[in-house]
């Protein structure tokens, strides 16, 4: 904690300042009644500033205020001073310690004031405005027809009145956020209780950002300042599922390791390919050539067969290509005896930049899993945006190997309606990859607009129970755990899951750890975990007053998610093939204007008032855009 050279004594915020007037005890009562608390969540020195009714107010630093074991946003503790006894109005209970509502000028207990600053911070999209703005509870609200804030019929009824709640139903009903003189009894309290609500401040209370020019203090909005959170939980008080997801890829990781070493050992090899893309100093014994075919599995058990890229793929594959059909390999496949075994295979992402040819390596792993070798895997199901299906099924036509009789390619407008459960079931009876976009993978998953009851039911089945690997295309489109899209994708049996994009990771952290835990549901135990151990810690260290402790913590946490990530998330952007690609040259060429695009360029100008001086006003200042748009039409 930083200390304080404040030009008050070290002492509880009560304290009242020396005087070197002679009647002092006299002042002392009076500097008690005027001297008020504003707390700044700064680490700026402490200062008296006057307010305009000329009384002293005391800011101090609310580092201070915790060295001295006093809550910057408790206002009063009702045993102190006072025997009257105030009910919290969230939960109808005794307030030990009374404070103010986060939205509300009315008294709230700790427990209610901590339950609603929670909801308030949880930036998931899933759980927002999804409970009462008064109490936090989430049973049988109400919106206001005005503001749409939501408030839970116990709490309006004990609150502000029955006949309120009967309104409801007939015309709505405008909340006491509209209405703040609803709240006039309970504002009453609070200032009973507390003094003036309007000179606290904290980081949850305050929602805007707001200075006094005269006084030199500035309060910082809560967007930018961080929060309370809590003590990171260890890995020791996770759930049983997620260690034994962690263990699995813990062991995963081992043994992959070690199969390295006896590689390494065996033929020397200098670069781990698998991992880094690099096939330089590794023999063609073990890692295979474009003329061969590449080796997929080149770490693998001891007596286990090499697998082999069919030549014809292997001789258009770029480096990095390789490696992430390796990759590929060892998170969907892992060896061939695990999956004779019976084995689910585990999922992974692969997240190469937009170019990289995402597609071309799904397609050379499904050829390389699927037909040269028989692991007993017959049916793919790929789920893409629909304006990316037939560019799937042309890449499909493109790269057929030679080799090997060529995968069957199902898509849903190859037949009627009437017929797609007959579609579904020869693609389950013969084997292929069948095509189907994420609107009517959803609906058909789900029941949706199927009349016939059976005929859902078979569909349903048909794409929950039929595919052994399940492909996503543009992944990031899964983002919100309670989509109806990531729902009916978790909803497929098959655990070989691969996540294709080119942007795992944008802004909100949820959305990555979404898409995370469909590959590998669980692995990063549940979303309040995650927020505990991940999302919190890391957007803590970027607000403008965190501390060198909260950039320390977030670099940490940051650190750990990408290492228990690592083994089956793999990122490459465009430097993996920047030294294929020929130097940039940009050409300008400009080209007159014909005798017709000036007429018209003229005329334009002329009829909408850019000419004579007249393009200042405000009607053509608003339309500049349009004209733009225009001009550059007449232009081409």
């Amino acid at each position: 904690m930083g200390e304080s050279n404040s030009v008050f004594p070290e002492s509880d915020a009560s304290e009242p300042r020396r005087s070197k007037r002679p009647n002092e005890s006299e002042d002392l009562s009076i500097n008690n009644k005027k001297i008020r608390t504003v707390v700044i969540d700064s680490d700026n020195e402490a200062d008296i500033l006057e307010d305009k009714s000329g009384h002293n107010i005391k800011v101090e630093d609310q580092s201070t205020l915790q060295e001295n074991n006093r809550d910057p946003s408790v206002g009063c503790n009702p045993s102190q001073g006072s025997n009257e006894k105030f009910q919290c109005t969230a939960c109808d209970k005794v307030a030990v310690e009374v404070h103010s509502h986060p939205l509300l000028k009315v008294i709230v207990c700790k427990d209610c004031k901590f339950l609603m600053e929670e909801k308030m911070h949880v930036k998931d999209p899933d759980c927002s405005e999804c409970y009462c703005g008064w109490c936090g509870g989430n049973n049988d609200l109400v919106g206001c027809k005005s503001c749409r804030t939501l408030f839970c019929t116990a709490c309006i009824k004990r609150n502000i009145g029955e006949e309120y709640l009967s309104k409801v139903p007939v015309s709505g009903w405008q909340c006491c956020c509209c209405f703040p003189s609803l709240l006039q009894r309970f504002t009453s309290q609070l200032e009973k209780a507390m003094g003036p609500v309007d000179i606290m401040f904290s980081s949850s209370d305050s929602d805007s950002d707001s200075s006094d020019t005269n006084d030199g203090v500035t309060i910082s909005s809560k967007r930018k300042k961080k929060k309370k959170i809590r003590r990171i939980i260890d890995d020791t008080e996770l759930g049983e599922e997620t260690k034994r997801k962690i263990a699995i890829e813990k062991e995963r990781q081992e043994r992959l390791k070690s199969l390295k070493v006896k590689f390494s050992d065996k033929s020397k090899m200098m670069n781990f390919a698998s991992c880094s893309g690099n096939l330089e100093g590794a023999s063609v014994e073990v890692l295979g050539d474009a003329t061969t075919g590449y080796i997929v599995n080149v770490v693998r058990e001891k007596g286990e067969e090499a697998v082999r890229i069919p030549p014809s793929i292997s001789s258009k594959l770029k480096a990095h290509q390789v490696a992430g059909i390796r990759f590929l390999w060892e998170n969907i496949i892992q060896s061939i005896r695990k999956v004779k075994s019976g084995d689910n295979g585990l999922g992974c992402i692969l997240a190469h930049t937009m170019g990289l040819g995402k597609t071309f390596q799904v397609i050379a792993f499904l050829y390389t899993a699927m037909r040269i070798v028989d692991l007993g895997l017959r049916t793919v199901l790929i789920v893409t945006p629909v304006n990316v299906l037939h560019n799937w099924r042309k890449e499909f036509m493109k790269w057929t190997p030679s080799e090997v009789k060529p995968l069957r390619v199902f898509m849903l407008e190859d037949v009627s309606r009437e017929r797609r459960v007959e579609l579904l079931a020869k693609w389950r009876a013969k084997g292929g990859v069948f095509l189907i976009g994420y609107s009517a993978f959803r609906n058909l998953s789900l029941g949706k607009n199927v009349k016939e009851r059976n005929m859902a039911r078979e569909m349903c089945s048909a794409l929950q129970d039929g595919p052994d690997i399940l492909v996503c295309d543009e992944a990031h489109i899964i983002k919100n755990t309670r989509a109806e899209t990531t729902q009916a994708l978790k909803l497929v049996k098959c655990q070989r899951r691969i996540a294709l994009t080119g942007s795992p990771l944008q802004n909100n952290l949820m959305e990555y750890y979404c898409m995370v835990d469909f590959v590998r549901e669980g692995f990063l135990g549940s979303s309040h975990e995650f927020r505990n151990r991940f999302q919190n810690p890391i957007e803590n260290g970027q607000h403008t007053n965190s501390t060198v402790d909260d950039v320390k913590i977030m670099n940490q946490r940051s650190h750990i998610l990408y290492e228990e990530l690592k083994g089956f998330v793999q990122r490459m952007d465009m430097s993996v093939v920047k030294k294929d690609l020929p130097p940039k040259t940009v050409f300008v060429v400009a080209v007159k204007l014909s005798p017709l695009q000036r007429k018209l360029y003229k005329r334009f100008l002329d009829v909408h008032g850019f000419t004579n001086g007249r393009g200042s006003n405000e009607k053509t200042s608003k339309s500049f855009f349009a004209g733009y748009q225009a001009l550059a039409q007449v232009c081409y």
